[in-house]
């Protein structure tokens, strides 16, 4: 048997399991009351209302802690306070990106591959090099070292998601372009779990569960 496998699911580490009942997992909604709920989520046989719920929560979970800030950051811009919030703006959509795949993927890390694919499918202005390029000096610059690394640059008035200067090749990603489409991202992946898409439900489930030390 694989390690960390029983019968077929990825096992739950301790640390996970040790999770307080009453930790939020979105306002008004606990770890216990996850675990209650949790009984009635089949994939296989869904119920329409606990999965609006379930869904209801994933959804309010990345709107409270990442996406309303960040759409709070882009209309808080004022050169005067010396206010530029792109580099932020641009982090905490990483944290997102990282955490759809995480959901599709029923894994706990988004892997560099894993966050490029994510790349090419939402956003079609990218090319594979441009994928391998964003992980690197966008996603791993802003979370590890607080920068945008070698010849990108963020901006919130250019044309379309990525722009390419024609002269010096430069980069530059529109943040607020960008973020329309992370949440768009969200926003079709809450539909195909509420469509029913069994193989979707069933990842989403293994990371909640992960989430919420279940069982």
């Amino acid at each position: 048997m694989r390690k960390g496998v029983i019968d077929g699911r990825v096992a739950v580490p301790s640390s996970m399991k040790k999770i307080r009942p009453n930790t939020q997992i979105a306002s008004g909604f606990s770890v216990a009351a996850y675990r209650e709920l949790r009984i009635q989520l089949d994939q296989d046989a869904p119920s329409a209302d606990v999965w609006t719920k379930i869904i209801d929560v994933f959804t309010r979970r990345l709107d409270e802690r990442y996406l309303r800030p960040i759409e709070h950051l882009d209309r808080c811009e004022n050169s005067e306070l010396s206010m530029i919030p792109g580099f932020a703006m641009l982090a905490l959509d990483c944290i997102v990106i990282d955490t759809l795949q995480s959901f599709r993927e029923k894994r706990r890390r988004t892997t560099k591959k894993s966050f490029q694919a994510f790349l090419k499918h939402a956003f079609e202005e990218f090319t594979s090099t441009d994928a391998v390029d964003f992980w690197m000096d966008i996603r791993n610059g802003l979370l590890h070292d607080g920068e945008a690394r070698h010849d990108w640059t963020v901006a919130k008035n250019t044309p379309g998601v990525l722009w390419k200067d024609p002269v010096t090749g430069r980069r530059t990603i529109n943040r607020t372009r960008f973020h329309a489409t992370v949440r768009s991202q969200l926003k079709e992946f809450c539909s195909k779990l509420e469509s029913g898409d069994s193989a979707l439900r069933a990842s989403f489930l293994q990371r909640m569960d992960q989430i919420c030390g279940y069982p």
